[in-house]
This record gives C-alpha cells, structure tokens and sequence, in this order.
C-alpha cells in the first residue's frame, strides 16, 4: 500500500484550495508550496489546445484550456517525486 507522505498531502491541500478559473499563476503556486515545505518545486502546466473555426466569417479561433499541472518535490525520504493534478 502506498501512503502519501505528510509533505504530498500538504502539497495536494494547498492545490485543491486553488480556484483555476480567477487569478493564480505558477510563480504563485511555486511561493506557496515553498512556503510550506521549504522548498521550490519544479511545475510544469499542461494545457490543450482546441480551434473554432466559424464558416460564415471564414475565422479560426484558438482556444487554450488549462489540463493538468505536473509538481516535482524532493520527498521527506529524499526521493524525487512527481505528481500531476488533473484541473479541469
């Protein structure tokens, strides 16, 4: 059985109380986590792509929707972590 640790739970609370759809950037999660755990992850943001294309006016539209966000952390067994957060 895999446990999370005590620094991914609190990693994964602060996420979750993020509302993606107003103000948040990566520089503002990267302060938060390293406030909490002393140290700056590694974020990565992952976003897809979708074009609207609207054929009376011959205009394609592109559309960018954030996906998921991928966090890297050392563990408190000094193991490299990765986990990501499907946002939408």
């Amino acid at each position: 059985m895999n446990m999370k640790s005590m620094k991914e739970d609190t990693i994964q609370k602060f996420i979750l109380d993020i509302d993606f759809n107003s103000d948040w950037s990566v520089d503002m999660i990267k302060e938060g986590i390293r406030r909490m755990t002393g140290e700056s992850p590694g974020i990565k943001v992952n976003y897809v792509k979708d074009v609207l294309i609207n054929e009376i006016k011959g205009e394609a539209t592109e559309f960018k929707k954030l996906n998921s966000i991928e966090i890297v952390f050392t563990d408190l067994d000094d193991q490299i972590k990765r986990v990501e957060y499907i946002v939408n």
